[in-house]
């Protein structure tokens, strides 16, 4: 299971040991954030992708990262843009009323 509904919550568990490759990565966000089928697995359409999250009904979306020091282990050079994209996200979803959390754990 890649996500949960909690109350209001959205919930979305990104594994860092299912995601230490690009590929990997992008496959496993896609599944947790449920992307709709026109994802393309490359970093253009994730960026589009977490821009919108039109397709979750709650407002309050939860993205874990557990194992995270295993999160992108083997192209460790995409950490920090992909994060730089979460916190891009995060700041358009406001202007939406979403609320969108980025959590990471070992």
């Amino acid at each position: 299971m890649n996500q949960l509904q909690i109350s209001d919550n959205f919930i979305a568990i990104i594994d860092g040991n299912q995601c230490m490759d690009k590929d990997a990565c992008l496959k496993t966000i896609a599944q947790a954030l449920q992307f709709p089928e026109y994802f393309n697995d490359n970093l253009d359409s994730l960026d589009e992708c977490l821009q919108d999250l039109e397709w979750i009904t709650e407002k309050k979306i939860v993205c874990l990262f557990i194992n995270f020091e295993s999160f992108l282990k083997n192209d460790i050079h995409l950490i920090t843009p992909i994060m730089n994209m979460l916190d891009e996200a995060k700041e358009t979803l406001q202007g939406f009323e979403i609320e969108l959390t980025v959590v990471k754990s070992n």
